[in-house]
């Protein structure tokens, strides 16, 4: 049942009910639906309480009331010229036992014959269904597509959930289009209802306009202590004037303590300038370590109205602020950031505009971001230090391993110098997913303890908790999906709870291709659209590109050939624009509907093994088309001194010694069911004769299998939990 007929239904109820409150008194902002409501529960009785003039008429009309139910719509003026009268007035009325009356009226009125009922704006979902069904009434078959209603459904939140306003974009919709739309609906909210907010505002007792012009600085929510702080820190009264306005519907309720200044009595009301000062210095002291205290997407919009501000001042703190805008919108508000970049630019400004522009897939323009960014940090470690590590993000995005590990390094090296526990713990985990990407699972597996580590004695949850979603794709990629499953959803329980929406969808997004993988698709399904409603506003298209083509593997070995193919399509147009890495991995998921449609999928699984050394995405996609191909072992031809890779030409090892004896040893491996060799075996194989530490040892074993891998052997070296064999039919001899 929606928001809007349990309303009717509550009201209706209470209309039959016995006892000395026998009346419901609707309040609510202006075009919120109370009329509608009214009339719903008693279509018949409703009279326009403005059209009557005059006392002596309002009892003329009181006494010839035929019917039980009297709805009185509008009594605003009454109320304000005499309460005290027109409530002894109704109380009389209602003395006949049988009678039963409804009231609507803007402010809060609380008649000791009925119930006072707020009548609250709409929810987002409610909202978006008045719009359709408004565009379906008035504009008859022609209707938003799927892509237009997502745009719209961004900006109702606009309209502060009222229907008279949601009415008003349906109707202009036909005129102006989804775009005409959703570019008004951003400038503003619709003349006639900052008109009413106008004349409910110059009827406020003077404290009221004042607190009013206070608290209009504030974008989202906020409680009665931030108000305290920004609006007015010397009027002891402001609590009292919150209920005030909040009774006056100038502002909402969002929940018990927490408020929220509707968007067209922001835009009626002119903001005192010292009200703006303090919030842009509330916004810096909620939030003067981005890095560490990610900030909650519901403040974004505050913080990017006092990063506004702070750039029109020339104030270095601005970038403070969009570090945590960056953060807390990810990819969102570019304009704000590129004028800031053009008039205070320092090096967070540069930081926070290459993290948009990462993540919009503008990667070239990123990185030129990051190197003037870079030249204006100088010396300057502290500054230095992220812009080095967020460098290492965009080189690792780009497959570029070896810029990637310089960035990540420098980072390191910084955040020693400074003694930041926090920042080594973040350039660590950075260190390990480069190791994870080259398959040094060892190494990753190290790393990764250690920023587990380093980031419990930090105290930063949120790195902590993708760092471990990151175990969990270690995990899936060695084929311990059981672990890996508890990770991922231990991991999202605690994301949930930090409520980090973003990092929540990619975590999703990694569960629901684990599902797929133990063939629990509907599952896998369920979760995948969850990830992608979880994205929300984000413009993330590289992880809605990867769950998109995910999802199209599940509906394809669904049979849900249609469904496939449109996810392929939103696949493929999402990540357009992306790096050429995420582009790969998505092309080969297309071997899933390639197979479901009776095609050769071997295709994509040739083209994809260059970026299978990137992605881990791609490796355990692959791992899954290939069984699905379910074709025999490859063939792979020998002979004393190198082999014949399938498709390729002979690669000799004559020269190459400890490579041949590696090989050998991996050939005599593949004639032994089940067996498999450990790094150790490897390198006794290669290095007969040799004693060394650990860590070298490992590192030359990688270095080897890295070259047979690039010498054709990439699909046929498979690793498992316990080491590495070659999966192949082993014929002798250099053949023709």
């Amino acid at each position: 049942m929606t928001e809007r007929a349990t309303l009717v239904e509550h009201v209706t109820r209470r209309l039959e009910t016995e006892g000395p409150t026998r009346g419901v008194a609707l309040w609510g902002p202006a075009g919120v639906g109370k009329t509608w409501l009214a009339q719903q529960s008693s279509p018949d009785a409703v009279v326009e309480a403005e059209s009557v003039g005059g006392w002596a008429a309002l009892t003329r009309l009181l006494g010839s009331t035929p019917g039980p139910v009297l709805v009185l719509d509008g009594l605003d003026l009454w109320l304000d010229e005499d309460e005290e009268a027109l409530t002894a007035l109704l109380t009389d009325w209602l003395s006949d036992p049988a009678r039963r009356l409804v009231t609507t009226h803007r402010r809060r009125w609380t008649p000791p014959f009925a119930q006072a009922v707020a009548v609250a704006p709409m929810g987002l979902d409610d909202a978006m269904a008045l719009f359709l069904n408004e565009v379906d009434r008035l504009h008859g078959p022609s209707r938003p597509s799927a892509e237009e209603q997502t745009a719209i459904r961004e900006v109702l939140p606009t309209l502060d959930g009222l229907p008279r306003a949601v009415h008003w974009a349906a109707t202009r919709w036909g005129v102006l289009g989804t775009e005409g739309l959703v570019t008004r609906l951003r400038e503003g909210v619709p003349h006639a209802l900052i008109r009413d907010v106008e004349a409910q505002i110059a009827a406020l007792a003077e404290p009221d306009q004042i607190a009013l012009a206070g608290l209009v600085v504030f974008v989202g929510p906020f409680t009665p202590q931030d108000a305290q702080v920004v609006a007015d820190p010397d009027n002891d009264d402001l609590v009292l004037l919150l209920a005030s306005l909040h009774d006056a519907t100038l502002l909402h309720r969002v929940s018990p303590g927490t408020f929220r200044v509707p968007r067209a009595v922001r835009q009626a009301v002119a903001a005192s300038p010292k009200a703006v000062e303090r919030h842009a210095n509330w916004c810096l002291a909620q939030h003067p370590d981005p890095d560490r205290q990610r900030p909650d997407r519901v403040h974004a919009e505050d913080l990017a109205a006092a990063s506004r501000w702070l750039v029109s001042q020339g104030d270095p703190r601005a970038g403070t602020l969009l570090i945590a805008l960056a953060a807390a919108a990810p990819g969102q508000h570019l304009e704000l950031i590129e004028a800031a970049r053009q008039q205070a630019p320092s090096p967070e400004v540069h930081r926070a505009h290459s993290r948009v522009l990462r993540l919009r897939g503008r990667l070239a323009e990123a990185a030129h971001t990051l190197k003037e960014g870079l030249a204006l940090a100088g010396a300057d470690v502290r500054a230095a230090g992220p812009l080095w590590r967020h460098w290492g993000v965009l080189q690792h995005t780009l497959g570029e391993w070896d810029e990637a590990r310089e960035g990540y390094q420098q980072a390191l090296a910084c955040a020693r110098e400074l003694g930041d526990v926090h920042g080594v713990a973040l350039a660590t985990a950075n260190l390990g997913t480069i190791d994870h990407d080259r398959c040094a699972y060892e190494d990753a597996e190290q790393h990764y303890a250690e920023a587990l580590t380093g980031l419990r004695a930090a105290n930063d949850p949120q790195v902590e908790l993708t760092v471990r979603a990151n175990q969990a794709v270690l995990w899936q990629e060695l084929g311990k999906l059981e672990q890996a499953e508890t990770g991922y959803r231990q991991a999202l329980v605690l994301l949930e709870r930090a409520r980090h929406p973003h990092m929540m969808a990619i975590t999703r997004g990694n569960l629901g291709l684990l599902l797929h993988e133990q063939a629990r698709l509907e599952e896998a399904e369920a979760v995948l659209r969850q990830a992608l409603e979880g994205l929300g506003p984000v413009e993330d298209p590289k992880t809605e590109g990867l769950c998109l083509a995910r999802l199209a593997a599940v509906h394809a070995d669904r049979g849900q050939m249609d469904a496939a193919d449109s996810a392929w399509e939103a696949a493929i147009w999402a990540v357009q624009r992306c790096d050429s890495v995420t582009q790969q991995v998505v092309e080969l998921f297309g071997a899933f509907v390639d197979l479901a449609h009776d095609r050769d999928a071997s295709v994509r699984l040739v083209a994809a093994e260059s970026v299978v050394q990137f992605s881990g995405d791609a490796r355990i996609a692959a791992r899954m088309i290939r069984r699905r191909i379910a074709a025999a072992p490859a063939t792979l031809r020998i002979d004393d001194d190198g082999f014949v890779p399938p498709g390729g030409e002979r690669i000799d090892l004559s020269r190459h010694v400890s490579i041949r004896r590696m090989f050998q040893a991996l050939v005599d491996t593949a004639q032994v069911p089940g067996r498999v060799l450990d790094v150790d075996a490897l390198f006794t194989a290669g290095w007969p004769d040799e004693r060394i530490n650990p860590d070298s040892m490992r590192n030359r074993v990688h270095v080897n299998l890295a070259k047979l891998r690039r010498w054709g052997l990439k699909s046929l070296i498979e690793r498992t939990d316990q080491g590495y064999r070659l999966q192949a039919t082993i014929v002798h001899g250099s053949g023709a």
